[in-house]
């Protein structure tokens, strides 16, 4: 059974199958929408979007995390019948016979509303470019995605002569197995039911929590073929509509798919969202067009008496070229720069745009008070301008800086640390340290903090401070003032903190504390680690070294957001999470465990426990068949489930129902066709289920294969829609 049509198992997918014509062609419908014009001072107003153009698709172009955008995928309103119909007499001028989609007409069937699609209501009979909208309104789901689709499985839009019922029959491959010959799912076959299916089923990937392998925002190894060792890369997926066609198709294009955008690449190439990408590009202009600037304002600084700074980055999805940046003081225009910075960071996390995109604009004449500074990045193409961020930032001529930490490097000390300087002055200034609220120390600030000197480069990096002094054990509040020079006064630098110093006796308390909670077995090869730590000797994040067969494999930081220890310890914050991704791991079973680094007095404290990950490259696959209530009060579901690294064993089928478990069955019956699919997993592998008390009405049955190869790997197949008697 397929994975590339479904989204649920990842089952293999001939390669050849699916190759479209090699053509480059031109859209036929063009996309109206209203022009932008940016004058010296435009106000930061949202502009309609300009007019599309098709373009021809590029593998340089191609982001396999942010393959099409989700203002694009889901548009609901992106063609008209009309303009459908059009397209279809262009594309399908070659088109002879009562099949091609330009004049084929079916009948359709009422669909009630769920929370995926609203009520479609059916026709003794409908034109394919009518059915095609009425589809795409209920559903939300693009009409041109759903031509490109038509296009990518079967070839139907650009068809040459008479289309077959077998290939009108599985028009959008939805239901329909790529590993063998065999037909398509009969609930699912026909053009209407093709249509109809696949638009909901995309919906479906887009807010079901079950589809959950590839999940946005997150990093996702996928393959590129169904031959693992063509390998895979990890994958940022930046938003559900990219997700949901690696649902539909679990692949990646290769470099050599990519360098080859309207031919062949090598054995291990995959051309499905290659081709997605290419036919949308070609038809319809950018996957991507209408998506606003995206950055960020990171920062608000002196330069000098009387001048701001502000920097960050911006990007227009739409080119690689920096784009304009506009900022605003207390809602006015001030100034326009151009964001042409290198930022290696923006690169690495960004690397379709490359590096150039970082801004550091100089705002002079700014008078000593609090101002509201907001940047806007400005529009290229589709989309409209794009406010990056607002920071409110208080100009004067105090001493600036802050206090960073408090740690207790040994019983009975504390050392303060932090940076400070004065806008009046190119000379270091001193730091007075107050312990409790009596003075205990001062010092100048004149260590060396690259960072700071980066950040305010009139000054250099020669701004930073750090005092040792004694202090009885226990918790004390420390605060830090920088000294004034010139014209202005002394200022305390930033909140004060609290802090532990450690005693003789209490070393051991002063070590870290945490656990290693959670080890999961997300996709092949990757392997999520978390929990929780913290360092009393420090309120800075603590660092948890993670360690495979003993070898330090990756260093993170406790940062994220954990209310349950803020709870437990509440001088440390919630703010005590750590999470690591292990990627990359070959088959095999490995020990995992975490160590909380030690950042004062005390030691490094393994985290306990370790735990054991057996990795596997295969995960379990498989299917719902058939979903059916005959019986009040009772659910039939059939289907079958293999985990290929099991060989011929069984595995057991977590059946859901409106997302609660309902029972666990092994998939052992005889399945003649599965034998045939996956013959080195035999054929039993069925399984059948009934589940008796359900309440009337509409339910969703799922179901989940579970992984017996090792520390997760379950994997959610597909879910069906039963009304119960």
């Amino acid at each position: 059974m397929s994975s590339s049509r479904t989204g649920l198992a990842r089952a293999p997918r001939p390669l050849g199958s699916r190759l479209l014509r090699l053509t480059a062609v031109v859209a036929a419908v063009a996309v109206a929408a209203g022009g932008l014009v940016v004058g010296a001072q435009p106000a930061p107003a949202v502009a309609a979007p300009s007019a599309a153009s098709a373009t021809s698709a590029s593998g340089a172009d191609f982001d396999p995390g942010f393959i099409i955008s989700d203002a694009n995928f889901y548009a609901s309103n992106a063609m008209t019948g009309t303009q459908i119909q059009s397209f279809l007499n262009s594309k399908g001028g070659s088109c002879t016979g009562s099949n091609c989609l330009k004049v084929k007409k079916v009948a359709s069937n009422t669909r009630a509303a769920d929370k995926y699609c609203g009520r479609y209501a059916g026709a003794s009979s409908e034109s394919t470019a009518t059915i095609i909208q009425k589809v795409s309104a209920a559903c939300g789901v693009s009409a041109m995605v759903m031509l490109v689709i038509l296009e990518k499985e079967q070839s139907l839009v650009t068809y040459s002569g008479n289309p077959s019922n077998e290939r009108l029959g599985r028009a959008m491959g939805y239901a329909c197995p790529d590993t063998t010959n065999g037909a398509c799912d009969a609930s699912y076959y026909g053009l209407f039911n093709q249509l109809y299916s696949s638009a909901h089923q995309m919906k479906v990937y887009g807010t079901s929590s079950f589809f959950n392998w590839y999940p946005v925002g997150k990093v996702s190894n996928v393959l590129y073929n169904p031959n693992s060792a063509c390998g895979s890369s990890p994958v940022r997926i930046q938003n559900k509509a990219t997700a949901a066609l690696y649902y539909y198709t679990p692949y990646q294009p290769n470099a050599a798919a990519l360098r080859n955008m309207y031919g062949t690449g090598d054995s291990c190439s995959a051309y499905g969202n290659r081709n997605f990408f290419r036919l949308y590009t070609d038809w319809f202009g950018s996957t991507t067009g209408d998506v606003k600037p995206f950055g960020k304002l990171e920062a608000v600084s002196f330069v000098k008496a009387g001048t701001a700074r502000v920097k960050g980055w911006a990007i227009d999805p739409d080119t690689a070229d920096p784009i304009a940046v506009h900022v605003y003081v207390d809602g006015r225009y001030s100034k326009a720069a151009t964001a042409s910075v290198s930022r290696a960071d923006v690169g690495r996390a960004h690397p379709r745009y490359g590096a150039a995109h970082g801004f550091s604009i100089d705002i002079p004449k700014t008078t000593a008070k609090s101002h509201q500074f907001c940047v806007y990045g400005i529009n290229v193409g589709f989309g409209s301008n794009t406010q990056l961020g607002c920071r409110t930032f208080t100009m004067s001529s105090d001493p600036q800086g802050r206090l960073d930490a408090v740690t207790s490097p040994a019983a009975g000390k504390a050392t303060v640390t932090g940076w400070a300087l004065d806008p009046n002055a190119s000379r270091s200034i001193g730091v007075q340290i107050y312990a409790d609220g009596r003075k205990v120390a001062t010092v100048t600030a004149d260590r060396s903090r690259p960072d700071i000197g980066r950040a305010y480069p009139d000054w250099g990096p020669a701004r930073g401070y750090s005092a040792t002094v004694s202090l009885p054990p226990g918790k004390h509040s420390f605060c830090a003032y920088g000294m004034n020079i010139g014209g202005g006064q002394s200022a305390r630098l930033g909140p004060c903190k609290t802090a532990t110093v450690a005693s003789a006796s209490s070393a051991s308390e002063a070590s870290p504390k945490g656990r290693f909670e959670l080890l999961e077995h997300r996709s092949a090869g990757l392997l999520y680690a978390k929990g929780w730590a913290l360092d009393p000797s420090t309120s800075a994040a603590t660092k948890v070294r993670v360690s495979v067969d003993g070898k330090t494999v990756a260093t993170v930081n406790a940062t994220a957001n954990r209310p349950d220890v803020g709870r437990a310890y509440p001088s440390a914050g919630p703010y005590r999470g750590w999470t690591a991704v292990l990627s990359g791991m070959n088959p095999g079973t490995y020990a995992i465990c975490a160590t909380a680094v030690n950042a004062g007095d005390g030691k490094d404290v393994a985290l306990p426990s370790c735990r054991t990950a057996t990795v596997s490259t295969t995960w379990p696959q498989g299917r719902v068949d058939n979903v059916t209530s005959t019986t009040a009060g009772r659910v039939d579901i059939s289907g079958w489930a293999l985990d290929a690294d099991l060989k011929t064993k069984p595995i057991t089928v977590d059946i859901r129902i409106d997302g609660v478990s309902r029972g666990v069955v092994t998939a052992s019956t005889a399945r003649p066709d599965i034998a045939r699919a996956f013959p080195a997993s035999g054929a039993n592998h069925g399984f059948t289920a009934n589940v008796r008390g359900v309440r009337a009405g509409s339910h969703e049955v799922c179901a989940v294969a579970r992984s017996a190869g090792g520390v997760g790997g379950d994997t959610p197949l597909n879910c069906r829609t039963v009304t119960v008697r």
